[in-house]
Protein backbone atom coordinates (compact mmCIF):
# COMPACT_ATOMS: atom_id res chain seq x y z
CA UNK A 1 0.00 0.00 0.00
CA UNK A 2 1.28 3.48 -0.91
CA UNK A 3 1.11 6.06 1.85
CA UNK A 4 0.07 9.64 1.15
CA UNK A 5 3.58 11.11 1.38
CA UNK A 6 4.75 8.71 -1.37
CA UNK A 7 1.80 9.79 -3.50
CA UNK A 8 2.69 13.46 -3.06
CA UNK A 9 6.34 12.82 -3.96
CA UNK A 10 5.35 10.82 -7.04
CA UNK A 11 2.89 13.49 -8.11
CA UNK A 12 5.48 16.25 -7.65
CA UNK A 13 8.06 14.27 -9.61
CA UNK A 14 5.71 14.12 -12.59
CA UNK A 15 5.21 17.88 -12.76
CA UNK A 16 6.26 19.60 -15.96
CA UNK A 17 6.56 23.06 -14.42
CA UNK A 18 8.72 24.20 -11.55
CA UNK A 19 7.22 26.21 -8.71
CA UNK A 20 8.96 29.31 -10.10
CA UNK A 21 7.42 28.72 -13.55
CA UNK A 22 3.95 28.37 -12.03
CA UNK A 23 4.47 31.64 -10.13
CA UNK A 24 5.57 33.30 -13.39
CA UNK A 25 2.61 31.81 -15.25
CA UNK A 26 0.10 33.09 -12.66
CA UNK A 27 1.75 36.55 -12.72
CA UNK A 28 1.60 36.70 -16.50
CA UNK A 29 -2.03 35.65 -16.57
CA UNK A 30 -3.09 37.99 -13.76
CA UNK A 31 -1.24 41.12 -14.87
CA UNK A 32 -1.05 40.92 -18.67
CA UNK A 33 -3.36 40.22 -21.58
CA UNK A 34 -2.13 36.61 -21.71
CA UNK A 35 -4.70 33.89 -22.36
CA UNK A 36 -4.78 30.21 -21.43
CA UNK A 37 -3.88 29.43 -25.05
CA UNK A 38 -0.86 31.74 -25.20
CA UNK A 39 0.43 30.50 -21.84
CA UNK A 40 -0.04 26.85 -22.79
CA UNK A 41 2.00 27.39 -25.95
CA UNK A 42 4.72 29.32 -24.11
CA UNK A 43 5.12 26.82 -21.26
CA UNK A 44 4.52 23.62 -23.22
CA UNK A 45 1.47 22.38 -21.32
CA UNK A 46 -2.14 21.93 -22.39
CA UNK A 47 -4.83 24.58 -21.91
CA UNK A 48 -6.57 22.41 -19.33
CA UNK A 49 -3.38 22.43 -17.23
CA UNK A 50 -3.35 26.23 -17.25
CA UNK A 51 -6.96 26.26 -16.08
CA UNK A 52 -6.16 23.75 -13.35
CA UNK A 53 -3.28 25.89 -12.12
CA UNK A 54 -5.39 29.07 -12.11
CA UNK A 55 -8.25 27.33 -10.30
CA UNK A 56 -5.99 25.69 -7.74
CA UNK A 57 -6.65 22.12 -8.84
CA UNK A 58 -2.99 21.49 -9.52
CA UNK A 59 0.00 23.06 -7.76
CA UNK A 60 -2.33 23.90 -4.87
CA UNK A 61 0.47 23.20 -2.38
CA UNK A 62 2.45 26.20 -3.67
CA UNK A 63 3.21 28.78 -1.01
CA UNK A 64 2.94 32.51 -1.64
CA UNK A 65 0.69 32.51 -4.69
CA UNK A 66 -2.68 32.97 -2.99
CA UNK A 67 -3.15 36.58 -4.09
CA UNK A 68 -1.88 35.86 -7.63
CA UNK A 69 -4.22 32.91 -7.90
CA UNK A 70 -7.16 35.02 -6.68
CA UNK A 71 -6.39 37.73 -9.28
CA UNK A 72 -6.01 35.11 -12.00
CA UNK A 73 -9.34 33.53 -11.04
CA UNK A 74 -11.05 36.93 -11.18
CA UNK A 75 -9.63 37.50 -14.66
CA UNK A 76 -10.73 34.03 -15.78
CA UNK A 77 -14.25 34.64 -14.47
CA UNK A 78 -14.42 38.02 -16.19
CA UNK A 79 -13.18 36.58 -19.48
CA UNK A 80 -15.61 33.68 -19.20
CA UNK A 81 -18.54 36.04 -18.61
CA UNK A 82 -17.38 38.34 -21.42
CA UNK A 83 -17.41 35.58 -24.01
CA UNK A 84 -20.42 33.72 -22.70
CA UNK A 85 -23.58 33.74 -24.78
CA UNK A 86 -25.73 32.71 -21.81
CA UNK A 87 -28.57 35.03 -20.89
CA UNK A 88 -29.52 33.38 -17.61
CA UNK A 89 -28.08 30.83 -15.24
CA UNK A 90 -29.74 28.41 -12.85
CA UNK A 91 -27.88 28.55 -9.55
CA UNK A 92 -28.68 26.11 -6.74
CA UNK A 93 -28.68 27.65 -3.29
CA UNK A 94 -28.13 25.92 0.05
CA UNK A 95 -31.79 24.98 0.38
CA UNK A 96 -31.30 22.99 -2.83
CA UNK A 97 -33.73 25.17 -4.72
CA UNK A 98 -32.81 26.92 -7.91
CA UNK A 99 -33.00 30.58 -8.62
CA UNK A 100 -32.98 32.23 -12.00
CA UNK A 101 -30.19 34.73 -12.50
CA UNK A 102 -30.37 37.09 -15.45
CA UNK A 103 -26.71 37.61 -16.35
CA UNK A 104 -27.55 40.79 -18.25
CA UNK A 105 -29.02 42.39 -15.13
CA UNK A 106 -26.65 43.63 -12.46
CA UNK A 107 -29.48 43.68 -9.95
CA UNK A 108 -30.35 40.05 -10.65
CA UNK A 109 -26.72 38.98 -10.16
CA UNK A 110 -26.40 41.04 -6.96
CA UNK A 111 -29.62 39.54 -5.59
CA UNK A 112 -28.28 36.03 -6.24
CA UNK A 113 -24.97 36.85 -4.57
CA UNK A 114 -26.71 38.28 -1.52
CA UNK A 115 -28.98 35.25 -1.29
CA UNK A 116 -26.03 32.87 -1.47
CA UNK A 117 -24.02 34.92 1.05
CA UNK A 118 -26.80 34.63 3.61
CA UNK A 119 -26.56 30.85 3.55
CA UNK A 120 -22.77 30.61 3.19
CA UNK A 121 -22.17 30.28 6.97
CA UNK A 122 -24.57 27.34 6.99
CA UNK A 123 -22.72 25.65 4.14
CA UNK A 124 -19.32 26.15 5.79
CA UNK A 125 -20.64 24.89 9.12
CA UNK A 126 -22.09 21.73 7.58
CA UNK A 127 -18.94 20.91 5.58
CA UNK A 128 -16.58 21.35 8.54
Amino acid sequence: MVNSSDRVRTHRAQRKLTDAKVHQLLSEYAYTAATYTSLSEKHGVCIKSIGNIVNGVSYRDLVGVGELRRLAQEKATTRSAKYSTAKTARVPDASMTSMEVNLNSIQSVLDAILRLQTVLPLIVEVTL
